[in-house]
């Protein structure tokens, strides 16, 4: 009997020792359970600041290209310049002048939807100075107005002749005026506003060309807003060439049509708007004011051989011989995206290039692309081009870069 007790208590013992045995292996779990836990916290934590570290990094470099991109779209300036400037602050501000003050203002009208009125074979110009004086009135209150109808045409007949006929009247008003607008067809108002940011650059009075999508005598017109601010502009003392559309001044030489219906018919390509009409009145960037120059004169001769060459995929390098051949003195070519140019066998137009520049021919590169511009730089087929002696500016819409070869040729 003692013999059986004692097993048992053994058996007892061992039990216990079992139960207290897995109870040591099971806490152990709990602890491997707890640090195991912890250090999956840990590791989540250190990837949660990694990948903050790595969105705060990336967001720097987008913040320091954006800001490199934006000093570089500031870079229009003459044929031979190619620095870029700093970004302009912004402002606004009231130009109104002085309440007693009357304001001499020239309207020089060239036709124009602005002008249009309808007709047996579609809208027509038709200049009417009474119709204009009476819908001006609500607008040109501390102005006298003075009127010159320089010719009526659609703005699709516009020729470089008719660019040296509105530059010479503001050589003939300018000192006398203090200011002067420019009613103008919106086809090929980019073109004159570029020419005559070269021809009147740095002429000490605001000239302002506007028009409008919609002609004045339709009840709908955007015309009368757009006369309104250019008014406006002719008064503020803001000096150079502008063209207002759609409550924005933009300066001439970055003006390009953009839309052919919509009232926003134009933007200031790769280059800020000079004002902008919003709820807080006229927003100005002051930095971007053109400098007066003290010794002003109107440069107006002009070479309008010059032609626009669009690339496109298969066409020949000898257009260009033909070119020459025709009497052409300039070539802008319009390139694909950054200034790609072919430049395979038998189709090599890089090597055409640099013949007709040795030949005294001057050639000029932009983008099919509205934005962003050029830079031969990047590509081969760029590179290839600019060896040749191409004329470029990264940033040029092909109204500028038009308007100067024909400026540049005149004057030179």
């Amino acid at each position: 009997m003692d013999i059986k007790i004692v097993g048992k208590q053994n058996d007892m013992i061992n039990e216990n020792k079992d139960t207290f045995l897995n109870m040591d292996i099971m806490d152990n779990n709990i602890e491997n359970s707890k640090n195991l836990e912890n250090s999956k916290r840990r590791l989540f934590l250190r990837l949660s600041i990694l990948a903050l570290a790595a969105v705060v990094i990336a967001i720097i470099i987008i913040v320091i290209l954006v800001t490199k991109e934006d000093k570089n779209a500031r870079n229009l300036d003459p044929i031979d310049s190619v620095d870029p400037t700093s970004m302009p602050d912004t402002d606004t501000d009231d130009p109104t002048p002085t309440p007693d003050k009357i304001s001499e203002i020239l309207i020089i009208s060239t036709g124009g939807t602005f002008n249009s009125v309808p007709s047996d074979s579609g809208l027509k110009p038709q200049f009417n100075e009474t119709d204009l004086r009476e819908r001006f009135k609500p607008i040109s209150e501390g102005c006298n107005l003075t009127f010159e109808n320089l010719f009526n045409i659609d703005s699709a007949n516009i020729e470089p002749q008719h660019w040296k006929a509105i530059s010479e009247s503001v050589k003939n008003n300018y000192q006398t005026k203090d200011g002067i607008i420019i009613i103008h067809g919106t086809d090929t108002m980019a073109y004159t506003s570029t020419m005559l940011s070269h021809m009147l650059e740095g002429i000490p009075i605001p000239v302002v060309i506007t028009g409008s999508q919609i002609g004045i005598s339709n009840p709908l017109t955007d015309g009368l807003e757009n006369m309104r601010l250019s008014i406006y502009m002719a008064r503020s003392n803001y000096t150079g060439v502008y063209l207002v559309f759609n409550r924005k001044v933009i300066l001439g030489k970055y003006a390009s049509k953009t839309h052919s219906k919509n009232f926003n018919a134009f933007e200031s390509i790769n280059y800020e708007n000079f004002a902008e009409v919003n709820s807080e009145g006229l927003k100005i960037r002051k930095e971007l004011l053109p400098k007066i120059d003290p010794n002003f004169t109107v440069k107006n001769n002009i070479s309008p051989d010059v032609f626009i060459l669009k690339l496109t995929p298969g066409l020949k390098p000898t257009i260009i011989d033909f070119l020459i051949e025709e009497g052409y003195k300039g070539i802008i070519i319009e390139s694909y995206g950054l200034g790609g140019v072919p430049n395979t066998e038998g189709n090599d137009f890089a090597s055409k290039i640099k013949l007709a520049i040795e030949k005294g021919i001057k050639i000029m590169i932009v983008s099919q692309c509205t934005y962003d511009g050029i830079d031969l730089d990047v590509y081969e087929t760029g590179v290839n081009i600019k060896d040749a002696g191409i004329i470029y500016i990264p940033l040029a819409t092909k109204e500028y870069a038009y308007t100067r070869l024909v400026w540049e040729l005149g004057n030179n």
